[in-house]
């Protein structure tokens, strides 16, 4: 991240030129370091920090789903396999469709795809 631009404020701390906000604090009083400074974010940085995090959840969500594709697929061809690109008549597509649009309730009623498949 980029050094931020600060300004001394009238309070004797460190001010960011962009939200205003302090980006030093004084330590509680009554403690041995009082008197003392230190640093904290401003909002400026607990955004670019939030971002910075979100970013980095969904590049392991991405990661994780490349390394899933990988291990369930045996033939590269078949990761672009969907459900509009393939022979509708068979039956264990018509199954698999029907256990992906009820996915939320299947996973509540701890349902996998066999149970589902006896049970229709």
């Amino acid at each position: 991240m980029d050094e931020i631009q600060t300004y001394l404020g009238a309070d004797g701390l460190m001010h960011c030129t962009v939200c205003k906000e302090p980006v030093e604090a004084f330590y509680p009083k009554g403690s041995l370091l009082e008197m003392k400074k230190h640093h904290r974010q401003c909002a400026c940085e607990r955004q670019a920090y939030a971002e910075e995090a979100q970013y980095f959840k969904e590049k392991e969500r991405r990661e994780l789903v490349v390394r899933n594709k990988k291990i369930c697929f045996e033939e590269k061809e078949m990761e672009g396999f969907t459900f509009q690109n393939v022979d509708r008549d068979s039956s264990a597509i018509r199954i698999a469709e029907e256990y992906v649009a009820n996915w939320q309730k299947m996973k509540q009623n701890h349902m996998g795809y066999f149970k589902m498949e006896y049970s229709l």
